[in-house]
């Protein structure tokens, strides 16, 4: 019994050592968290505000082109390679995640969104798939015309279909989505592993430059990112957004931004006494019906004030003054805006990190402590045991000796 108290005092040592150094990383890592939170509050005002005027630019460059010839330096905003899009012949993917473990789940969300994707586009690109939506074709165009012209015509598009497989590449962010593709021997382009979930903004903006290189040359056709969007300290969400091409990230972008600041007017509207007619017209903004009419624009029913003057707002294109023209300026504009979006996406991932491992060495932490007071409890009943035991082997050879 003695050799199992000095187990136990062993044991309970060593806990409490490990206790001790969870709670320095618990500390560590809320230092980091305060940093990184401070910096990603002052840095999503500005993100959001180029997102939006980006938004803007390209809305009146597509209005202005439909326009004629008064659209013309709208229609040349929005020729340029990054709103360009293209068919897809291979997509690179940029995995955001850490270089070290002891944050939680983290790391798996992020990682399996991005296999779970990979799944998709492999199911989807698959001979069995690519056939079937040969098949269709073939029917369609059987349909429409004589029967052996038809068949022909559906077997180039089924021979088409199968040939249109896209290739997929990882860049890492992170040395757990490296080793992870690694294994299960995905071709990884690059990886860096010595961010150590600090922000660098230098080396952030020369990742984004060399992608940018990368898209224009057309090796790729299409850029998507996975990361971690920063709810809360205990909450974070892994998400895919695309970086290239611009065009339809952006007006995903804008619309959620009209949506979040019609949930506010709306919000305000109804305080006032001045609530419109609820309709499930727009999802998440209370009080406003979606009419469309004949050209397809949303309007709001019995909109006033604040709301409707947002939403007139976005509906009309913006008539902009480049000075001096629309190219250079958007020359200047798309690459900061694309450098900006990827250092949004890894301070994003970075802040979550940060959160995670604080919640992850507190849980460890306070589970050290509970694991410590069961294994003080049970050394004092050993302790007690042993000494009662002693006591009775002490009366009994007292009694024998009587």
């Amino acid at each position: 019994m003695p050799q199992n108290i000095k187990e136990i005092d062993k044991r309970i040592r060593s806990i409490r050592n490990t206790q001790q150094i969870t709670k320095a990383m618990k500390m560590v890592a809320a230092a980091k968290l305060r940093r990184a939170e401070g910096r990603l509050r002052n840095s999503r005002p500005y993100a959001a505000k180029l997102g939006e005027l980006l938004a803007r630019v390209a809305g009146a460059g597509s209005a202005g082109g439909a326009g004629g010839a008064g659209g013309a330096g709208g229609a040349a905003g929005v020729a340029h390679p990054f709103f360009e899009a293209r068919d897809v012949r291979k997509r690179m993917l940029v995995v955001v995640t850490s270089d070290k473990g002891l944050c939680g789940s983290y790391n798996a969300n992020v990682i399996k969104l991005a296999q779970r994707y990979l799944d998709e586009q492999e199911r989807i690109d698959s001979p069995g798939g690519a056939t079937a939506s040969g098949a269709a074709a073939a029917g369609a165009v059987g349909g429409a015309g004589p029967g052996a012209l038809g068949a022909t015509a559906g077997a180039g598009a089924a021979g088409q279909g199968e040939a249109a497989a896209v290739e997929h590449e990882i860049y890492a962010i992170g040395r757990k989505a490296n080793e992870y593709f690694r294994r299960r021997r995905w071709p990884i382009r690059k990886a860096v592993t010595d961010f150590g979930g600090a922000v660098e903004t230098d080396r952030i903006h020369q990742i984004a430059d060399e992608l940018m290189r990368i898209y224009r040359q057309g090796e790729v056709q299409e850029i998507v990112v996975f990361s971690t969007r920063f709810i809360s300290t205990l909450s974070y969400r892994a998400e895919r957004s695309t970086l290239l091409p611009l065009s339809a990230q952006l007006r995903t972008e804008a619309g959620g931004q009209l949506s979040a600041a019609a949930r506010v007017h709306g919000a305000q509207d109804g305080a006032s006494g001045q609530g419109t007619a609820g309709a499930p017209g727009m999802a998440g903004a209370p009080g406003l019906a979606d009419a469309r009419g004949p050209a397809g624009a949303h309007r709001i029913a019995g909109a006033r004030g604040p709301l409707a003057a947002l939403v007139d707002a976005h509906e009309r294109p913006t008539d902009y003054i480049y000075e001096p023209d629309v190219q250079q300026v958007l020359q200047t504009l798309l690459p900061k805006a694309v450098r900006n979006r990827l250092y949004m996406a890894v301070l994003e991932s970075f802040t979550s990190e940060h959160g995670a491992q604080m919640t992850s060495m507190s849980s460890a932490t306070d589970n050290a402590g509970e694991l410590i007071d069961k294994l003080v409890l049970f050394r004092n009943r050993a302790r007690q045991a042993a000494i009662t035991q002693e006591i009775s082997e002490i009366v009994g050879g007292a009694e024998a000796l009587v």
